[in-house]
């Protein structure tokens, strides 16, 4: 089920992991620190995760099913990428570019056309 409150915890997880995997990486200036800023902008049936200043995310919330879709554009979200619902975001690291399945989460990437790639629960 689909808790604000939890999409909240995302967001904060989803930012610090990113500036910790810059940290790690040694590219932790201002810019890129900048760039690592996740915004949650709520439509009406998608809530926007916004990272420095594109979309990235979309969250399905008019049926309450919480699920993480990858953007197809500013404002698509891409139906065949998907990183399971706001409720399995531990299940994921979100410090790269996108959510990566952590071993033993219960998801599989699997990939897709273009090199991408989407989870899978096992």
């Amino acid at each position: 089920m689909f808790n604000h409150v939890m999409l909240e915890n995302w967001r904060e997880t989803m930012q610090e992991q990113m500036l910790a995997d810059l940290k790690t990486a040694g590219l932790d200036c201002p810019a890129n620190r900048d760039g690592c800023k996740v915004r949650l902008k709520k439509g009406r049936k998608y809530v926007k995760v916004i990272v420095g200043g594109g979309v990235r995310y979309f969250v399905e919330h008019a049926t309450g099913s919480g699920t993480i879709f990858a953007a197809s554009g500013r404002d698509k979200p891409n139906f065949n990428r998907s990183f399971g619902t706001v409720s399995d975001y531990p299940m994921f690291h979100w410090g790269g570019y996108e959510g990566v399945a952590k071993p033993g989460s219960g998801f599989t990437m699997k990939g897709t056309a273009g090199g991408y790639q989407t989870a899978i629960k096992d």
